[in-house]
């Protein structure tokens, strides 16, 4: 018998008007690229998101891509798509709903979303920013985010941490919710030998965006101090930059450019190689949803010292050292424990590829389709 409830859809939208590029892009890339949603009672997906973002998933045969003008503009037209627009299409398919940019419909309808940003909710992390833009921004988007976790039938979060900073009253209205991680993506799995080749120097890499939360500026001065001791490390440091946060770091590293090289942003598919070209990682960062460049330094089998903050231990477990960012002698403490101990970054290396391998993107795609059907079904 035909019915019109939410227990006997098939249809999954994934509402993706907002995902352009970085980690949330790739997740819906892998996502839908490793998943088999009929074996979840969904027959078929259709995800709504801009052309340059639809052009990058792979076609699948119960795969539907769907575009519209407004999609492919600013986020005025955006809004008048989710205004307008979007209620019809749900409502004609009586469809489930998921957000995984963690939004909320604007109209009265069941959706699943996810917690994506941990900076708008950490509040510690978003002041670092001062009387800005950037702080303004960040406080509108706490607005939005908690909100949407108030109201969704459910909630994916990439791990425990961010969960548990939300404001307890948020916490006590979710719904539903579960704890899915993302996956590494397979380029980065790499059969390299447990010992790296002994050189006379440590060739340490940082990757991640220049900013205030992720303490470039207190790694290169840890090396430079290290350096100045008589120890030979060299520090290489790739991505993006906030303005601000680059600046600091150039004022520790004037003088200094042979101990600490700052590259840029690199494309993509070039950072493996780089990861390979040296012989440790850190990461300094304060504030992670979930570090996936840090699960992908686990899988390029690197030795890893890594901050002690936010969500970070829960993603590393025992596969590396740990340290307080905000402080200097701390972080080159480690820097010089894996400096000296050849026998040191050779288990850190092992224990890294062992943890890297439960962070699958198969995984992530089974628990997530389940997790969406089963949480609909409860909206009823």
């Amino acid at each position: 018998m035909a019915s019109s409830s939410v227990s006997e859809k098939k249809v999954l939208f994934i509402e993706a008007s907002n995902i352009r590029a970085g980690g949330g892009l790739t997740h819906l890339i892998e996502l839908l690229r490793v998943a088999s949603p009929t074996d979840a009672g969904i027959q078929e997906v259709i995800v709504l998101a801009p052309d340059s973002s639809l052009n990058k998933i792979e076609a699948r045969p119960w795969l539907t891509k769907y575009s519209h003008p407004f999609l492919n503009r600013n986020y005025f037209f955006r809004f008048l798509w989710q205004l307008l627009v979007l209620p019809g299409l749900v409502r004609k398919k009586q469809a489930i709903l998921f957000i995984p940019g963690a939004g909320k419909p604007m109209f009265s309808y069941p959706y699943v979303t996810m917690c994506r940003n941990l900076l708008p909710l950490d509040f510690k992390e978003l002041l670092r920013f001062g009387f800005s833009f950037t702080t303004v921004r960040l406080l509108f988007l706490r607005f939005l985010h908690l909100n949407a976790y108030k109201n969704a039938q459910g909630v994916i979060f990439l791990t425990q941490y961010c969960f548990d900073i939300l404001p307890q009253r948020v916490r006590q209205k979710i719904k539903n919710k579960t704890v899915i991680p993302h996956g590494i993506n397979h380029t980065f799995f790499n059969a390299i030998p447990t010992q790296r080749e002994e050189k006379s120097i440590l060739k340490l890499l940082y990757i991640s965006i220049i900013n205030l939360y992720k303490h470039q500026d207190k790694v290169a001065q840890a090396v430079i101090n290290l350096n100045k001791k008589g120890y030979s490390v060299h520090l290489t440091l790739i991505g993006p930059a906030y303005g601000p946060a680059l600046k600091k770091l150039q004022e520790v590293m004037v003088g200094y450019e042979d101990w600490v090289e700052y590259k840029g942003r690199i494309p993509y598919d070039q950072l493996a190689k780089e990861y390979y070209d040296h012989d440790a990682f850190i990461m300094a960062s304060t504030c992670e949803t979930f570090c996936m460049i840090l699960t992908e330094a686990m899988a390029m089998g690197m030795p890893i010292t890594c901050s002690s903050k936010s969500s970070l231990p829960e993603t590393l477990g025992e596969a590396g050292i740990y340290f307080d960012p905000e402080q200097l002698d701390s972080i080159e403490k480690n820097i010089l424990k894996l400096c000296m101990d050849s026998s040191l970054r050779e288990n850190l290396s092992q224990r890294a590829l062992l943890r890297s391998r439960k962070y699958t993107w198969e995984t992530c795609a089974i628990q997530t389709f389940r997790f969406v059907t089963a949480t609909s079904k409860k909206s009823i």
